[in-house]
């Protein structure tokens, strides 16, 4: 069984953000999210191995699990360019439309 989980909150997401590859660390609520997850899924399943992308929001989600983590840059989060660290809102409608359908 494969589970894939998102990593939980940062200050990032919070302002509505795009971060891609922006390194932003899990806030308070994302640490809380990560737990509760952890949690949930090792109360149904055993878990043979924990991977996740080398950004530390994820790596942080990852930990929450209590085993090792294997880290693979496949994993990482698409860049959004010159986008990057952009509010969404501030993306113009037809280039976040053309990126999406891209």
């Amino acid at each position: 069984m494969l589970i894939l989980v998102r990593h939980g909150r940062t200050e990032g997401n919070a302002k509505g953000l795009l971060q891609g590859r922006l390194d932003h660390p899990l806030d308070e609520v994302g640490e809380r999210q990560a737990a509760a997850v952890a949690a949930a899924i090792r109360s149904q399943v055993d878990i043979d191995a924990v991977i996740a992308s080398p950004l530390q929001r994820a790596q942080q989600t990852a930990a929450a699990f209590g085993q090792p983590v294997e880290t693979d840059d496949r994993w990482a989060e698409l860049s959004y360019g010159r986008y990057e660290g952009v509010p969404h809102a501030d993306v113009p409608s037809e280039v976040w439309e053309r990126w999406r359908s891209d």
